[in-house]
């Protein structure tokens, strides 16, 4: 099987995403981990789920990424213009943390699937469609945020906990 490391905005982007990695493999989703709360990692489960009805995980206090307080809010939203560059001219801006500049996203959240198993200790083990996958509390960016570490391949999904390029 597959497992899904977020989901991407919205079912748009996630179909797309989806299609090519159905170039590599027709194996059935066996579950979806999001790293955290925010819409951008969360929105196109369904794109992803289809039929296959996968486990879904997530941190036992998912959500909480934007339970910021009112006084908070604001401060929040200039950071995110200045992250993103969203004040620049088009041709100036190169990206979105990791993603390009103009990604699809119009229908974002709309694909939002619950989690259906909650992690709640660092360093949880499970072995899912095959894989040993290790879950690791990582309050960072959020505080409902974690990462995913593969011990066998050494592989570790981060997450927003790294970004490959910072204003």
């Amino acid at each position: 099987g597959v497992i899904i490391v977020d989901t991407l905005m919205g079912p748009f982007s996630a179909a797309m995403a989806f299609k090519d990695l159905r170039k590599h493999s027709d194996k059935p989703v066996k579950a979806i981990i999001y790293t955290h709360s925010h819409g951008d990692h969360i929105g196109g489960a369904t794109a992803f789920a289809g039929d296959d009805e996968p486990d879904i995980y997530a941190t036992e206090n998912f959500g909480s990424a934007e339970g910021v307080n009112e006084a908070v809010s604001p401060v929040k939203m200039r950071r995110n213009i200045r992250q993103f560059g969203r004040d620049l001219p088009t041709e100036e801006r190169t990206n979105r943390g990791v993603a390009p500049a103009n990604t699809h996203d119009k229908d974002g959240g709309k694909g939002f699937l619950p989690p259906t198993i909650r992690i709640s200790e660092s360093g949880h083990r499970e072995t899912i469609a095959g894989v040993d996958v290790e879950f690791h509390l990582a309050p960072g960016e959020t505080d409902d945020a974690m990462f995913i570490w593969l011990p066998e391949e050494e592989v570790l999904f981060a997450g927003d906990n790294f970004y490959h390029s910072f204003p």
